[in-house]
């Protein structure tokens, strides 16, 4: 396992044990080998996770003190707000993708008429890997290449507050696309979607790639309430 990797589990589990109210917002962390022998660590992984989680509001390290847990209202890791509230996954979900269509719908406008025929190109084989991965059961393939896609939609719309606005729900959505795309069904209504988008962007029209993403949007929705199991988030 890589160290980017290992900081993964480690910020995940701290993530759990505050959701599980074992540190409440305000109090102190264990210091750090004794949280670096809790979670099978090294010290340097534990200190590279609480800088993650410090980055995302939900710790706050005061020099010479310790580490605390922030009140819940400045956290912006939204992995870590929904396994606090305990929300269903299926819940979550639908939340996210309405910040998606926030988003991206109108960084799908901007981007129709910047959109060259090299990232058209890109896009095209993202959709194919996406078809590869979908047919191989390669939920990995999949997933990597259905975020390269909107990646370079949201980098390439000409406004640099977009991909930095959309930053903040990267990891949740990262997470939870793994467990979406493991249903077949929500796999091909995807690809299906993305080809609405790409055969859009062929024509440069911002109102055409705008409606073919709030349609994928919509979709993605109607699978998640279809599909997906009301079992806590937590689970």
């Amino acid at each position: 396992m890589t160290r980017a990797s290992l900081v993964d589990v480690v910020v995940d589990r701290l993530i759990d044990r505050v959701a599980s109210g074992e540190f409440p917002p305000g109090t102190a962390l264990p210091a750090e080998d004794e949280l670096a022998a809790q979670s099978g660590a090294s010290r340097l992984t534990v200190r590279e996770a609480v800088k993650v989680l410090a980055a995302q509001q939900v710790l706050r390290p005061v020099q010479g003190r310790g580490t605390y847990v922030n009140p819940v209202d400045r956290w912006i890791a939204l992995d870590a707000i929904m396994r606090l509230r305990g929300d269903t996954f299926r819940t979550s979900m639908v939340q996210l993708i309405e910040v998606r269509s926030m988003i991206e719908v109108g960084a799908a406008e901007l981007f129709a008429p910047r959109c060259s025929s090299e990232t058209l190109d890109l896009m095209a084989t993202d959709l194919e890997q996406m078809r590869v991965g979908h047919d191989r059961t390669d939920v990995a393939r999949f997933v990597d290449a259905d975020i390269a896609f909107h990646r370079r939609i949201l980098e390439g719309c000409g406004n640099p507050f977009v991909p930095a606005t959309f930053a903040p729900i990267q990891r949740a959505l990262h997470h939870a696309r793994f467990q979406t795309s493991s249903i077949s069904e929500i796999r091909r209504n995807a690809i299906a979607e993305h080809e609405k988008i790409l055969k859009a962007l062929g024509t440069g029209s911002s109102q055409a790639v705008g409606a073919a993403m709030r349609s994928h949007l919509d979709q993605t929705t109607r699978d998640a309430l279809q599909y997906l199991e009301p079992e806590p988030a937590t689970a």
